[in-house]
C-alpha cells in the first residue's frame, strides 16, 4: 500500500485514470445490467455495489450517473490509499468514498450488506511481484474479504489482464467463499493507435 500512498500524495493533478476498460464497454455494461435488473426484480429494492480499489478511477461515478440503469443502485467506492480518497471525493463529492482495507476480514457491520463487487485490477495489483505463497495469501484474503461483504446471492464481477490459465488456481482456493464455477469472458479493447488489446472479465458465484 505505500507505494500507492506514495503515489497519489504525489501527483498534485485533478486528472483521472481507468485500468482495463470504461463503463462504456458493452460486455461490462451488459453484465452490470443483467444483474441490476435480477436484483431489484427479486427484491425491488436499490441495488447496492462496492467498487474496491478504486483509485482514481471514474468508473464508480460513471455507473451512477448512467441514464441506461434498469433500476436504482447505490454504490461505495473505496482504496487504501488515504490520498487518492480524498481527491476523488473534492472531485466528486455527490459520490461516496472511503479508506478500507479489503486483505483484512470485513466488520460485523459491513457482513453481507453489498449485492456484487465490482473489482478493476485490484486483484491484478495483488498479483504483481513477490512470491508465489504471498500472492496466493493475499488473492484468498481478497476474495474472502469479497464474499464476506456480499449477501447469499452476492456477485465479484472481476476485470483482469490476466488469462484463466494463469488466474485459476488462485481463485479456486479453499475457503475463498465462491463456487468454483467461475464464468470467464475474453474482452477486445480497441486501442487509441488502431491495435487491440485483450481483458478477461470473471464472475464469481456462491
Amino acid at each position: 500500500m505505500d507505494y500507492w500512498e506514495d503515489r497519489y500524495s504525489s501527483d498534485n493533478t485533478s486528472g483521472t485514470f481507468e485500468w482495463v476498460v470504461t463503463y462504456s464497454n458493452p460486455v461490462l455494461r451488459s453484465l452490470l445490467d443483467t444483474f441490476i435488473t435480477s436484483v431489484h426484480t427479486s427484491f425491488l429494492r436499490p441495488v447496492k455495489f462496492l467498487h474496491p480499489g478504486c483509485g482514481d478511477s471514474t468508473l464508480g461515478v460513471d455507473i451512477m450517473s448512467s441514464s441506461t440503469l434498469s433500476a436504482p443502485i447505490s454504490l461505495d467506492n473505496t482504496d487504501a490509499s488515504p490520498a487518492v480518497v480524498s481527491k476523488m471525493a473534492s472531485l466528486h463529492p455527490s459520490s461516496t468514498w472511503f479508506v478500507a482495507d479489503v486483505l483484512s476480514p470485513c466488520s460485523t457491520e459491513s457482513r453481507g450488506s453489498y449485492d456484487a463487487v465490482i473489482d478493476k485490477c485490484l486483484c491484478d495489483a495483488f498479483l504483481c511481484g513477490g512470491v508465489e505463497s504471498d500472492k496466493l495469501d493475499k488473492v484468498k484474503s481478497y476474495l474472502r474479504h469479497c464474499s464476506e461483504v456480499t449477501n447469499d446471492r452476492g456477485r465479484l464481477i472481476m476485470m483482469s489482464f490476466g488469462q484463466p490459465e494463469s488466474r485459476m488456481r488462485f481463485f479456486k482456493q479453499e475457503g475463498v467463499g465462491w463456487s468454483e464455477n467461475v464464468t470467464v469472458e475474453e474482452v477486445v479493447i480497441p486501442m487509441e493507435d488502431g491495435r487491440k488489446n485483450k481483458c478477461w472479465v470473471y464472475e464469481f458465484t456462491k
